[in-house]
């Protein structure tokens, strides 16, 4: 079969998205029990995931002194995740998501009872963050192929992009109200109680997900090894042209993750404004998550989705840009809202076409190698914050922004078939 053939036979074999958009998409979303348990959970991890993030960023700043030991603590948990992503798919085809998705969340939240314990001893030395990070992205491995897809098993594919892009939403608030009372924790209480919080807030992400009712297992274990298997959600990937084109979309995240080590540099060194000021610059990128999301939640399903993907990493870059030569902290606030805004839209929408165009019995396989590209944005945060470390922190931040942005540019000026993603 021609790779024509074979993309005609998957866009065939699936539904158009409807087209019922605004508050009534919303609302009858709402109503399907186990959607509004898996939305809410996500929200409370995406939360504590944040705050995390936040505190272990300050602290390895803190403990080094060091862009780039900033980048390499938030980056190693990608290592794990690529290593490990392309079984957690096969796993999350063969056994139930709610289940492995309720250990996933326990386990972390033991692990940060562990680091804020060693934080609260004064035992905490910068080669146990790296050991954490390296665990946890062990941990998340196996979760995220499951965590991605288990919406689709819930609503059904006429509702998928709404509900994507509602999560979207409620994901972005979690970004903007961890790092806001991430902050106020930081400068009232501590780099621990931080992390105790963050323990307890993936408990009740835990206890969430086992009131899902949600069992389905897409493909029960059978003759095939789990290579074999992962090696058939490959030859799929390859065999289709748009699932090749966002695969590449999703590499651009490597350039995306440039700028994320420099925040907490322009908070302390730059812009002078400490760990509060710091939260609310990770807030305002929340803040614009928000609106990105939430608006095109309203606006349901958006045909000219390739124009979506050229759009939103272009804005993306001129942020990245202001950001690193900004000296002024209402301009740097105003750029991460910006920012914000077209992160969440950007990937959602990848997510929705690639779901989508994936066949139920091979959805977590295939998207398992989404999840392994989606890694190059924690490992951005390692390579921005070396090349920052070495030149500057607006040679980083220019060297992102071409990166971001000229490959979407290049795909929907040369080739039809991108223009034609719907």
């Amino acid at each position: 079969m021609t790779t024509s053939e074979h993309d005609e036979s998957v866009t065939a074999g699936q539904p158009e998205p409807t087209a019922e958009t605004g508050r009534r998409a919303i609302i009858s979303l709402l109503k399907i029990r186990d959607y509004r348990y898996v939305f809410l959970s996500v929200g409370i991890l995406v939360f504590g995931f944040e705050m995390r993030s936040m505190a272990q960023s300050w602290l390895a700043l803190e403990l080094t002194d060091s862009q780039a030991w900033v980048g390499i603590v938030n980056g190693v948990p990608a290592l794990a995740i690529v290593a490990l992503t392309l079984y957690g798919g096969v796993v999350a085809e063969r056994y139930p998501k709610k289940t492995i998705l309720a250990i996933v969340r326990f386990l972390l939240a033991l692990l940060a009872f562990a680091i804020g314990y060693l934080v609260a001893t004064n035992m905490i030395e910068a080669w146990h963050l790296l050991l954490f990070a390296l665990i946890q992205g062990g941990i998340v491995a196996f979760g995220m192929p499951a965590g991605q897809t288990i919406a689709i098993e819930i609503v059904g594919k006429d509702r998928l992009l709404s509900a994507n892009y509602l999560s979207q939403t409620l994901n972005s608030i979690g970004s903007m109200l961890g790092p806001a009372i991430g902050g106020a924790l930081l400068g009232f209480t501590g780099v621990a109680t931080v992390y105790v919080v963050v323990g307890a807030l993936y408990l009740v992400a835990f206890a969430i997900t086992y009131l899902i009712r949600n069992n389905t297992v897409a493909n029960p274990a059978g003759a095939k090894s789990a290579l074999q298997e992962i090696g058939e959600g490959m030859r799929f990937v390859k065999g289709d042209s748009v699932l090749r084109y966002l695969l590449v979309l999703n590499l651009l995240a490597l350039f995306a993750g440039f700028v994320m080590p420099l925040i907490p540099v322009y908070a302390r060194d730059v812009l002078e404004v400490g760990e509060a000021g710091f939260g609310v610059l990770m807030a305002s990128f929340g803040l614009g998550a928000i609106f990105g999301a939430f608006a095109l939640a309203l606006a349901g399903n958006v045909k000219r989705k390739a124009l979506i993907l050229v759009i939103t990493p272009t804005i993306w870059a001129i942020g990245m840009v202001i950001f690193v030569f900004s000296r002024s902290y209402p301009l740097s606030i105003g750029t991460m809202v910006f920012m914000g805004a077209v992160g969440p839209v950007y990937a959602a929408t990848i997510m929705t076409v690639a779901q989508i165009r994936a066949p139920d019995h091979m959805r977590s396989r295939v998207f398992s190698m989404f999840s392994i590209t989606m890694q190059l944005f924690p490992v951005g945060w390692m390579v921005g914050g070396i090349l920052a470390q070495l030149f500057s922190n607006e040679a980083s931040g220019i060297i992102g922004a071409l990166g971001v942005s000229i490959i979407p540019i290049y795909f929907y000026i040369t080739s039809r078939n991108f223009r034609a993603i719907t």
